[in-house]
C-alpha cells in the first residue's frame, strides 16, 4: 500500500523494503528493517539518543554501534530532505505579467550569464543557420548558431529535414559561447522561453523535450519521465534496453529493428551474409538454418524501433512515445553493424561533416501503419556489453531496479507523478543482461516479448 505523507513524500512497500521519494532531491531510497524504524522514529519526533536507545532494545545491538546505525540513517534521511538542484531545468525565469524579453535572474546552474538585454539581444544579432523538420504531421524550425552545434543536433535528426513550409512554426534557436544558450518559441505565441546550460547533453535533452511536446501535443508537465534508453517493440507493448553511454543499448536497438528474415539473408539489397560471417548474425544459428531452409519461417518476432537514447513516458497513460531521432552508433561497433547497413543509407547522408565520423546515425525503421503511437511498457532490460563475458540474464528485484532505474532517468518532480511512476515501476519486470555474444542478446530479447 502507497502512502502519500504531506505532499513531500510518497511511500510504497515493496517485499520487505519500503522505498520513500523525497520531493525536495527527487530521490528515491530504499529502508530495510532496522534502518526503516529508524525512519518512521525519526519522522515522529523522537531524538537521535531516544531512536538509539529503542534500537538497542529491540535488535539488540550494542549501544555505540546503534548509535552509529542511527546516525548513518538520518544523516542519509536529512541529506536527502535537502539537496536540490539550483534551477535544474536551465530554464530563465521571467517576470510575472512581464513580456518575454524581461528576464530576471539569469542563472543557468551556477554560472552568471551576460546582462539581461544582451542575451536577448544575441538572438536577435547573431547569424543562424535554419534547418526545418516534420515529425507526426508537425512541422518545426531549428536555427543553428554555429557549425558545431549543426554537427551536434541536426546530424540525429537530418533524415526529417524537409523543405520550409509557408506557414508560422514552431522555432528553436541555439548559440553558444561559454555556455550553451537556447530560446523555444511556440507558433503564434511570441512568448519565448530562454535556457542556458554548461552541458550539451543537457542542451539535447531540452531540445528533444521541446520537441516530443511539440509532435504529441502534451505540455511539458504531463511527462511523467524521460528515460536514458533504446526502444523496441512488437506493435503491441515495448521493451526499454537502457544504460550508460557505451555499453551496448544502441547497437542492440539496431540490430533488433532488422527483420529476422533480413538479418538471415532474405531481401538483402547490398549483400548476403556468407559462411564466414555467421558469427555476426544477432539471432540463433538454429533460427538461420531454419529460416534458410524454410523460406518465410521465423521463430522470433519482427520488431519496430521506437528510440534511442531518449524515452518519454507520459503521465495519463503509463506508454514510450516514439522519438524518431537516428539511432547512434559509436565506431567500436561498425564492425558488427557494417553486414546490415550500407554508410550511404545513413540518417545523415550527404551531410558535410558525416566522412570518416566516429559515429554512424542510422535510420530509424517504424512501422508504416500508426508509426507515433504509445506503447505500454511491460520490461525493462539494463543491458551491458563486456567483451569475453559470459552471457548472463537475470531478474532484478524492484528496489535494485529502482536504483539502476534512477540512475538512466529523469522522473517528475511532481508528487503525483511519483505516485504514479512507483505504482507503475512496481508492475514492470527488470532484468539485468551481459553479454558478448550479439547472437544471444538479441534472441533473448526477441524471447523476453513472447515469454
Amino acid at each position: 500500500m502507497s502512502v502519500n505523507v504531506s505532499g513531500e513524500r510518497v511511500i510504497k512497500k515493496i517485499g520487505d523494503s519500503h522505498v520513500i521519494w523525497f520531493q525536495e532531491s527527487n530521490r528515491w531510497v530504499e529502508f530495510r528493517e532496522p534502518a526503516w524504524f529508524i525512519y518512521e522514529n525519526f519522522v515522529g519526533g523522537n531524538t537521535e539518543k531516544e531512536i538509539a536507545e529503542k534500537l538497542e532494545d529491540r535488535y539488540g545491538l550494542p549501544g555505540e554501534e546503534a548509535h552509529r546505525f542511527c546516525m548513518e540513517v538520518i544523516n542519509g534521511i536529512e541529506l536527502s530532505s535537502r539537496l536540490t538542484a539550483t534551477n535544474p531545468s536551465g530554464e530563465i525565469p521571467v517576470r510575472s505579467g512581464q513580456t518575454a524579453n524581461v528576464i530576471t535572474d539569469p542563472v543557468a546552474g551556477n554560472t552568471l550569464l551576460k546582462e539581461k538585454e544582451d542575451f536577448v539581444e544575441s538572438f536577435i544579432s547573431r547569424r543562424f543557420a535554419q534547418h526545418y523538420y516534420q515529425i507526426n504531421n508537425c512541422h518545426f524550425k531549428i536555427s543553428y548558431g554555429s557549425p558545431q552545434l549543426a554537427f551536434y543536433i541536426h546530424r540525429p535528426l537530418a533524415h526529417l529535414e524537409v523543405p520550409p513550409p509557408q506557414k508560422e512554426l514552431f522555432s528553436i534557436m541555439l548559440y553558444e559561447d561559454r555556455n550553451y544558450h537556447l530560446k523555444i518559441t511556440p507558433p503564434g505565441s511570441g512568448n519565448s522561453r530562454y535556457f542556458s546550460f554548461d552541458n550539451s547533453g543537457m542542451l539535447k535533452q531540452r531540445i528533444y523535450v521541446a520537441i516530443t511536446s511539440h509532435i504529441y501535443q502534451i505540455r511539458e508537465d504531463d511527462w511523467m519521465s524521460y528515460i536514458h534508453a533504446s526502444a523496441v517493440s512488437n506493435g503491441t507493448e515495448a521493451i526499454l534496453l537502457s544504460s550508460a553511454s557505451g555499453s551496448g543499448k544502441s547497437t542492440m536497438a539496431a540490430l533488433l529493428q532488422l527483420p529476422v528474415s533480413e538479418v538471415a539473408g532474405k531481401n538483402q539489397s547490398h549483400r548476403e551474409i556468407s559462411a564466414s560471417e555467421n558469427n555476426k548474425y544477432p539471432g540463433s544459428q538454429d533460427d538461420l538454418n531454419d529460416m534458410n531452409s524454410e523460406p518465410g519461417k521465423s521463430l522470433s518476432p519482427d520488431l519496430n524501433f521506437l528510440s534511442d537514447d531518449f524515452v518519454p513516458v507520459a503521465a495519463a497513460d503509463l506508454k514510450a512515445y516514439p522519438f524518431p531521432a537516428a539511432i547512434t552508433v559509436k565506431e567500436g561497433s561498425f564492425e558488427v553493424i557494417e553486414p546490415y547497413y550500407r554508410q550511404e543509407d545513413d540518417a545523415d547522408a550527404g551531410y558535410p561533416y558525416s566522412r570518416n565520423s566516429r559515429i554512424r546515425y542510422l535510420r530509424p525503421r517504424f512501422p508504416v501503419r500508426e508509426p507515433f503511437q504509445g506503447k505500454k511498457i511491460n520490461k525493462i532490460v539494463f543491458i551491458r556489453f563486456n567483451k569475453g563475458a559470459a552471457f548472463r540474464l537475470e531478474k532484478l528485484d524492484t528496489p535494485g531496479a529502482l536504483a539502476t532505474f534512477h540512475e538512466e532517468a529523469w522522473v517528475s518532480q511532481n508528487p503525483g507523478h511519483a505516485q504514479r511512476f512507483i505504482d507503475w515501476f512496481v508492475g514492470l519486470s527488470c532484468y539485468r543482461l551481459e553479454y558478448s555474444d550479439n547472437r544471444q542478446a538479441v534472441e533473448a530479447i526477441r524471447k523476453l516479448f513472447t515469454g
